[in-house]
């Protein structure tokens, strides 16, 4: 499981929020809060990005589990995980890959 869990994933999520303006951080702690906001946001994309690849190239032989919306933000993608993650702590024990897939399919249902 290279990508870890739901609570790994909502770890580095919500790492921007540990650093406030007027704190005194080191070069290292601004550093790794500013990796891991960076793999949220990637990590996430990666997933959304390769579950999308997966369903166009017609390898699932079901329909898609969510749809974006056209223009749809990583803003927003991360709101909608976090969100999910904070709602669900039950589930964050879970791999954070089906964590995000089941964020997205619960906020952005195939009509």
């Amino acid at each position: 499981m290279f990508g870890g869990t739901g609570t790994e994933l909502l770890m580095r999520c919500n790492a921007v929020g540990t650093l406030r303006a007027g704190d005194t951080a080191t070069t290292m702690q601004v550093a790794d809060t500013v990796k891991d906001s960076n793999l949220c946001w990637g990590y996430i994309a990666g997933i959304v990005d390769e579950y999308q690849g997966i369903a166009l190239s017609d390898l699932l032989k079901e329909p898609p589990s969510f749809c974006l919306p056209a223009k749809v933000s990583m803003e927003k993608l991360e709101k909608v995980v976090k969100k999910s993650l904070d709602d669900n702590p039950a589930r964050l024990h879970m791999p954070a890959s089906l964590l995000v897939v089941k964020a997205m399919s619960e906020a952005f249902p195939c009509q």
